[in-house]
């Protein structure tokens, strides 16, 4: 099993139901069928069922006091029922945004990130705590049925991956130690859930330990690592 970048394999996705565009100003997966989603997003967070995920791009001096409000007003420009969607925001450049894909026997899975890395952070670090959008999204999509627990480990292998991203690329706070995320980070993990995968190979486990937990943590280390050395490269 090999990973890839998902642009070179778009009709495998379209034939599932998952579409992606992406330019300057977003980046928007949308989906034929209702997603699962879990998501720590300011629009549409939580447990849901979605169509549209969209990663938009916002100034660096952004500072608006109802960013949920604005996010609304973004999709509904889109034409995006605000109901059916989760919206994150960056200050990240979206051409630097990292892919990365799996296509298993039994599930696949779709990884995109934005990264920024102007307010890292660590856990007990003494630093400003800043709300700057100079954050790490993760979106992933999966081909597959999840279990409900499954959704909820995942989050845990994709902050995992994060972390060790990170400190492969040596990305450090302000107090010098290495940074575990940013303090403003967000993920989005949505699934198919197709019956015909519900009967036959659900997901039940995402840990590392599982086949499944170890190539999306291994998807959104590379998405990571993919869009941070570009965000590197511009500093």
């Amino acid at each position: 099993m090999s990973m890839k970048d998902p642009r070179q394999s778009t009709l495998f996705w379209e034939n599932r139901g998952v579409h992606w565009a992406q330019n300057r100003e977003l980046i928007h997966i949308r989906s034929n069928g209702r997603l699962r989603t879990i998501s720590s997003a300011i629009h549409g967070g939580g447990m849901n069922n979605l169509c549209d995920i969209v990663n938009f791009k916002v100034p660096k001096t952004y500072n608006c006091e109802a960013p949920k409000l604005d996010l609304s007003l973004r999709l509904s420009k889109l034409g995006i029922q605000e109901n059916d969607a989760a919206a994150l925001m960056t200050a990240a450049r979206l051409e630097d945004a990292g892919w990365a894909e799996v296509q298993g026997a039994q599930w696949s899975i779709l990884v995109c990130v934005t990264a920024g890395f102007s307010n890292a952070a660590r856990v007990g670090g003494e630093y400003l705590k800043s709300l700057e959008p100079g954050t790490i999204n993760t979106i992933v999509i999966v081909d597959g049925y999840m279990t409900e627990e499954a959704f909820v480990e995942s989050v845990i292998t994709v902050t995992e991956a994060k972390a060790a991203a990170l400190s492969d690329l040596a990305v450090t706070c302000l107090d010098g130690r290495i940074a575990t995320g940013t303090t403003t980070d967000a993920v989005v993990v949505g699934a198919t859930q197709n019956s015909e995968y519900q009967r036959e190979c659900p997901i039940e486990y995402t840990g590392l330990a599982t086949e499944f937990g170890e190539q999306l943590a291994t998807a959104v280390y590379t998405a990571i690592c993919e869009s941070g050395r570009r965000y590197i490269l511009r500093q």
